[in-house]
């Protein structure tokens, strides 16, 4: 039976990070994240829980119990939004950018 572990340690794999990079994106120790990858009694906290699906567009209710996708569908234009965010340019920026290389 998979647990919610388990499945944390799917998201860890799907995005191709290792433990310490995920526990650090979650302001959580990697020896935390250690942890529940090899237990099944301890569990993430709810706030764990809610940290790792906002940070990585998680779905909730894949996380807890297995159930539909993993990830939440992202909007095209949020997308867009958080890579201009990421690379630092503005909109205006992009623009040009794009024109130069036209």
């Amino acid at each position: 039976m998979e647990t919610i572990n388990m499945r944390m340690m799917q998201v860890i794999d799907a995005l191709g990070m290792n433990k310490s990079e995920f526990a650090r994106n979650i302001n959580v120790t990697p020896a935390y994240i250690s942890k529940l990858s090899k237990s099944l009694e301890s569990v993430p906290s709810d706030r764990t829980i809610a940290d790792i699906c906002r940070e990585f567009g998680v779905s909730e209710t894949w996380l807890r119990t297995g159930e539909g996708e993993m990830f939440l569908p992202v909007d095209a234009d949020e997308e867009l939004a958080q890579v201009l965010a990421e690379i630092k340019l503005s909109d205006d920026q992009l623009i040009k950018a794009i024109i130069k290389s036209y």
